[in-house]
């Protein structure tokens, strides 16, 4: 009983109490008169508040104890003790110190902090003042939960910062913008409205909207409103006016960009607005109404616009002085300010945030590659203008909408610009795709400087003259080559030859005591230039980690390939291989990449000649492959497939061999 007694008390205090309890109920089986198995039993409920098993423990000491035991008066007070607790009920926020408020509430979602607010007094009074729990609030209006967060915003909206509300019931809607014309949300300076109904502010609610904006004038920074798909009433004047203090406004519409910027003359020619960041998705945006809006807004510094037409240049040139930002129908996430300002404090350049804070346009995006281009000499004159201060430049020169429609290119007409930049100075990232008559890339080549770190050629293009500009900087760090070949100028032969240089150039470099050399190269279908050749001497680059081929008719046969990864383990570290549409890969080159002795990360999709046999080298045979992803590999069958998920938990293994619908390549341009 003894032995039984302490083992029950030690395991208790572990925590262990299953099998303490069943060292306690051997006690009492072997001693059913005797007080203390039923003594150890109560005291292992109560220490885990079992109130209601402990009095029943204590009732069935009490039948089976006899009177004249001295311990019968302790089960007698111990039954009192315990139903006396049994009937005490403890609100449990009122015992846990109020530091915890704003770490436990916030874990609830928002309609349930607004039930629990019903509770009782304290647990209403704890949420009410937790700033935390109701800081940012994401409203979507679940089913059967009409309403109940918006109901709480009158006794917790001082806290609210940040509100999104993306929902398709017009009455909530209303419901909010009453809480703001109220002067709930005293402190808002976030507010998103993405609404899927029919309509989201009709005419007769204008009202409504506009003194929600007045009231929340002195703290609203930031409006997001998503109103694509029906037609909003909303124009840029009543954003203006109500909302003098907006810093950042992303609208969405279906409406033309005119109907947007009406009355706006209403504000005066003098009457200018402090909104720094402005993205728009519209219908025609013209550049004589986009010039009403921009001079009334001087101090923006990013600028998306989404359907502009090509006199946009013009207005963004002469009329956006602290403009450093710019998109111009981007297809792309175009970056925000806050990674621009944060680009200075990862520069190991002492000035680079002198020249960060100089004016000018430092990003400038334009369409990417399948979409008409822009044309070139206002996209040119921008250039020329900002050549001092750009920093990343991805721009579109391609077939423009007018040429298409003039059926150009003509022959012998080759067109002369005003503007060319000779010089950019801070250019780090290049991405470009020429224009039909090959004018602008000459510009281009004499113009880049050694800050150049990404480049990315896209299309036909001068390859002699183009290795003669890299291999007179510094190397670049990350160089991609999309659908390249030789323009009508030069031949596939001396095209090659020249990029046998370049990486025979950078592997020189590669020895030197210099920050920058080549560590990411890629190509995308540039099926003439790409050889066994070019592969040897990129091979031969030290400093190279991670590399892109996706090519169906790349000129690179399987040896060669073979050939590259066995050499590029001698003189690299090979860490990312990707391997999208390559014929030539079969399983001797899984075979040949399982022996890369640096490698993490393998990624195969759409490569028809790889099998199971080619898998099992790479998970059998490699030692650091810690991520090795398989998409539309039909040659791998769902046995291994099964198998190698199974077996293999050390290598995060995914292995998708679905129907491939997706004519994307695998990975963008940007």
């Amino acid at each position: 009983m003894t032995v039984l007694d302490h083992r029950a008390y030690a395991l208790g205090m572990q925590g262990k109490f299953e099998p303490a309890i069943k060292d306690a109920e051997k006690m009492i089986s072997f001693g059913p008169t005797l007080d203390a198995g039923y003594i150890r039993l109560v005291h292992l409920f109560d220490m885990q508040g079992k109130q209601p098993d402990a009095i029943k423990v204590y009732r069935q000491a009490l039948k089976n104890v006899p009177n004249d035991n001295p311990a019968y008066e302790l089960l007698v007070q111990g039954e009192k003790k315990a139903i006396e607790k049994n009937e005490q009920r403890i609100d449990p926020v009122s015992i846990l110190p109020s530091q915890l408020d704003n770490i436990i509430f916030p874990l609830l979602k928002e309609y349930e902090r607004a039930v629990l607010m019903d509770v009782s007094k304290e647990w209403r009074r704890r949420i009410i003042n937790s700033h935390a729990a109701w800081e940012e609030i994401v409203e979507f209006n679940p089913p059967n939960r009409d309403g109940i967060v918006a109901r709480a915003m009158p006794y917790v909206g001082k806290h609210v910062e940040d509100l999104k509300i993306n929902t398709g019931a017009l009455h909530l809607v209303y419901k909010y913008f009453d809480c703001m014309e109220n002067g709930y949300l005293t402190n808002i300076k976030s507010l998103t409205l993405n609404y899927s109904g029919g309509t989201m502010i009709t005419t007769n609610a204008m009202m409504l909207w506009t003194n929600a904006l007045w009231r929340t004038r002195h703290t609203l920074t930031t409006l997001d409103i998503d109103a694509c798909y029906f037609d909003s009433p909303i124009r840029l004047v009543d954003i203006l006016t109500y909302s003098p203090n907006l810093k950042t406004f992303r609208f969405k519409t279906s409406r033309d960009f005119a109907y947007l910027i009406k009355d706006i003359d209403l504000l005066g020619e003098s009457t200018t607005h402090g909104l720094i960041d402005l993205k728009l998705r519209t219908y025609n945006i013209s550049g004589s109404d986009l010039k009403l809006l921009v001079e009334r807004c001087p101090h923006l510094r990013r600028l998306s616009l989404k359907n502009c037409e090509p006199e946009v240049f013009d207005v963004v040139c002469d009329h956006c002085p602290n403009l450093e930002i710019f998109g111009f129908d981007p297809d792309v996430i175009i970056p925000e300010l806050d990674e621009l300002d944060n680009y200075g404090n990862d520069n190991d350049n002492d000035n680079s945030n002198d020249k960060l804070h100089s004016p000018g346009l430092k990003v400038l995006y334009t369409p990417s590659r399948g979409k008409c281009g822009v044309p070139a000499d206002k996209l040119l004159r921008l250039l020329w203008k900002n050549q001092h201060s750009l920093k990343h430049i991805y721009i579109n020169m391609s077939m423009t909408e007018d040429q298409k429609d003039n059926q150009e290119p003509h022959d012998n007409f080759r067109p002369s610009y005003q503007y060319q930049p000779n010089s950019f100075d801070q250019l780090e990232k290049f991405y470009y795709l020429g224009d039909i008559y090959r004018v602008a890339e000459p510009i281009f080549f004499q113009a880049m400087r050694p800050c150049l770190t990404y480049f990315h050629p896209m299309g036909p293009s001068n390859i002699p003259a183009l290795v003669d500009c890299l291999v007179s900087l510094p190397p670049v760090q990350k160089l991609e080559f999309t659908q390249f070949s030789p323009d009508a100028n030069t031949d596939t032969e001396s095209s090659i030859k020249s990029l046998v240089r370049l990486f025979k150039t950078y592997a020189t470099t590669s020895l030197s005591e210099s920050n920058k050399k080549l560590e990411m190269f890629s190509y995308l279908d540039s099926p003439l230039v790409m050889t066994d050749e070019v592969l040897d001497a990129l091979a031969e680059v030290k400093t190279i980690k991670s590399i892109k081929f996706a090519s169906q008719t790349a000129n690179v046969t399987q040896e060669g390939l073979k050939n590259f990864f066995t050499k590029v383990n001698k003189h690299a570290q090979l860490t990312e291989v990707y391997l999208i549409r390559t014929k030539a890969v079969d399983d001797e080159v899984l075979d040949a990449i399982s022996e890369l002795d640096w490698l993490h990360t393998l990624y195969c999709e759409s490569l028809l000649s790889i099998k199971d046999e080619g898998v099992n080298f790479v998970v059998n045979k490699s030692k650091t492959v810690t991520t090795f992803n398989i998409l539309y590999c039909h040659k791998v069958t769902k046995a291994l497939v099964d198998d190698v998920t199974k077996s293999y938990k050390q290598t995060n293994i995914y292995i998708d061999n679905d129907d491939d619908d997706d004519d994307s390549l695998g990975f963008g341009l940007f």
